[in-house]
């Protein structure tokens, strides 16, 4: 009874064990041409938080993106037909160009003019030649799938900088003077 209970526990210790490292598992890489990479594939993660500052070189873009199709409601009276169409939008990203200044991240070296993704919505109101200070991260992006279930191969990516957010609210201008 003893050593069934011994075996029992180890195998319990064993499966739960599985069970946790599969939470903590790394994301699969997405495919946005409806085909997918191999089950269980997993892309790599960078845990680091980047911090880059710099100038920024033009206005900053704001990204919507329709994640699905548009609906729309319509109803007429005697005097016209008026209607609502919407659709869900991924909103939110601002795509940023800065002359780097100073990084700690290979992937904004400075001198370099990088292309920036902003998570931080206050981004939009930045303007040519405001001095800014991001924390980002960087983050692995793969390129689409070509086959269903696809072995994924990690040179079917790249690295960028995304997520980025000002590291603080103080914006200075090309001058150096707090705007």
């Amino acid at each position: 009874m003893g050593k069934q209970f011994a075996v029992f526990s180890l195998w319990f210790v064993i499966c739960l064990s599985l069970l946790l490292a599969g939470c903590q598992r790394s994301p699969a890489p997405e495919s946005n041409n409806g085909l997918s990479y191999a089950w269980l594939t997993t892309i790599p993660v960078d845990a680091n938080v980047y911090t880059v500052s710099g100038v920024v070189a033009a206005d900053v873009e704001s990204l919507v993106r329709q994640s699905a199709p548009a609906q729309a409601q319509t109803y007429s009276t005697d005097v016209g037909s008026y209607g609502t169409y919407y659709g869900p939008q991924l909103n939110g990203k601002g795509m940023l160009r800065l002359t780097v200044a100073s990084s700690d991240a290979e992937l904004a070296p400075v001198g370099s003019t990088v292309i920036l993704k902003l998570d931080d919505t206050k981004g939009i109101l930045l303007l040519p030649g405001d001095r800014i200070t991001l924390k980002c991260r960087a983050q692995f992006e793969a390129i689409s799938a070509v086959m269903n279930r696809q072995a994924f191969d990690p040179a079917a990516g790249t690295w960028e900088l995304d997520y980025c957010r000002l590291a603080t609210p103080v914006v200075a201008s090309a001058d150096g003077e707090s705007k």
